[in-house]
């Protein structure tokens, strides 16, 4: 990332940011796990990782050609929830 040229640490500041993110992502994960909202058996860490390189990966790809369609990316997060379900 080019930023990182222009803004002194910023690769700590966005490794906080990142970090944070998971976090949130995992605790979510856990809670729908209580909740019986989605299976047992997939592991947070991993689900987090899938959800995150989804949502990263099209938006990359898109902004490419047409921009980020925000609904491709809706479609395909709500898919990988679809697969989780409880």
């Amino acid at each position: 990332m080019q930023v990182r040229l222009y803004y002194p640490k910023v690769e700590k500041k966005l490794a906080v940011i990142w970090e944070q993110n998971c976090q949130l992502w995992k605790s979510a994960i856990q809670n729908d796990k209580e909740n019986g909202e989605i299976r047992q058996d997939p592991d947070a860490e991993e689900t987090v990782s899938m959800f995150w390189q989804m949502f990263s990966g099209t938006s990359y790809e898109e902004s490419f050609f047409q921009g980020s369609d925000t609904q491709n990316i809706s479609r395909s997060v709500h898919f990988l929830y679809y697969v989780l379900k409880a």
